[in-house]
């Protein structure tokens, strides 16, 4: 087995109860996924609220499709939620 860490930092306002159901329920039906996944704060700061799911995957090339995979769910189920993502004002700033 192979683990798999996901970290996304959600904005303070966001709703993380509701963030974690989202990523636990997307870990454990991935078809790769192994034993029972976990989801915690992870860091709080001025960015916002960091959540990390922490999953196993069968080996080490199907735990980074996992990420992958998850990444994207996370991103497609959060918008439908209106959980809000921290977006880094500097680095949006910097590309236009």
């Amino acid at each position: 087995p192979a683990p798999c860490g996901v970290t996304i930092t959600l904005e303070h306002d966001a709703d993380v109860d509701k963030a974690r159901q989202v990523l636990l329920q997307t870990a454990r039906q991935h078809p790769t996924a192994l034993g029972t996944p976990t989801c915690r704060i992870t860091n709080l700061s001025g960015a916002g609220v960091a959540v990390t799911l922490t999953a196993w995957a069968k080996n080490p090339l199907a735990a980074a499709d996992m990420k992958s995979d998850l990444l994207e769910a996370a991103k497609r189920e959060f918008d439908k939620a209106g959980i809000k993502i921290h977006r880094d004002w500097n680095v949006a700033a910097a590309g236009k």
